[in-house]
């Protein structure tokens, strides 16, 4: 998930600036450090790549290892 689309599950498509003392800003910043670890580990990892059936019943290739969605 992008940042952009992060600011927005926690904060509202209408939302330009946040007071820091806004509820869900914790939140947002531990997932935003889960993302990018997640983009860490998906960088460093040697892909096995496979298809998948997603459940939007399309077929991707997914790594094994790391879960990367190539096609998104």
């Amino acid at each position: 998930m992008s940042s952009t689309e992060l600011f927005r599950k926690h904060f509202g498509d209408q939302s330009a600036s946040v007071d820091l003392k806004h509820p869900n800003l914790g939140k947002f910043f531990s997932e935003l450090n889960e993302e990018c670890l997640l983009e860490d580990k998906q960088k460093q990892c040697e892909h096995s790549w496979v298809y998948k059936i997603l459940n939007d019943h399309t077929t991707k290739n997914v790594c094994e290892k790391c879960h990367l969605v190539v096609g998104q």
